[in-house]
């Protein structure tokens, strides 16, 4: 995971036996966390055997408006 003023970097998106994570839905379904968007994305870079995506998880514009001030 990678973490920025303005986003996070979930990877690897897979198991250690190369299949689909089941914990990477979640929080695109979690209603606490519906001021951000979930977005998987393709990368040449393979972290892990069939690990070619992260997940971005950012603000939505609405709600980086009403984001706290530091």
């Amino acid at each position: 995971m990678r973490v920025t003023r303005s986003e996070a970097c979930i990877y690897p998106t897979i198991t250690f036996e190369a299949q689909p994570s089941q914990y990477i839905p979640l929080p695109r379904s979690d209603p606490a966390l519906q001021h951000f968007q979930f977005t998987e994305l393709k990368t040449d870079f393979e972290f892990l055997m069939n690990s070619n995506s992260f997940l971005r998880v950012w603000p939505r514009l609405n709600a980086a408006l009403q984001w706290p001030k530091e």
